[in-house]
């Protein structure tokens, strides 16, 4: 126990003594430090490209991603509005039981249907 209290002794001691270096000490240290740091280069700052009218609708929608997904989604409904394949006349037949125009096909209810009409 009396080691530890030795040591707290000699350590409170070097505590209370105030050293500074010498001045030519401190200007060799800080000369030594400035041949070490990295000279400054030019810095050329870029600018930001000026985005278009695309980029800024393609955010609006989530991304370049999504606006393909949305855009093929509306051609292919397009084509299928436009076009009438035979696998959608098909499925008309396959749905109603009988052969029906696809102008004529109601695939979704009515709102009276839905509500329950008394």
């Amino acid at each position: 126990m009396a080691r530890d209290d030795d040591l707290d002794a000699v350590l409170a001691e070097a505590a209370l003594v105030q050293v500074t270096p010498a001045a030519a000490l401190v200007t060799r240290i800080l000369a030594d430090a400035d041949a070490w740091q990295p000279k400054a280069r030019p810095v050329f700052v870029r600018t930001a490209p000026r985005r278009g009218w695309l980029a800024t609708v393609a955010d609006w929608f989530g991304g370049g991603t999504s606006l393909a997904g949305i855009s093929a989604a509306a051609a292919t409904g397009l084509f299928l509005g436009v076009v009438q394949p035979l696998p959608i006349m098909a499925l008309a037949e396959l749905v109603t039981g009988s052969a029906v125009a696809v102008d004529s096909l109601e695939l979704l209810p009515s709102s009276g249907t839905l509500w329950g009409q008394e």
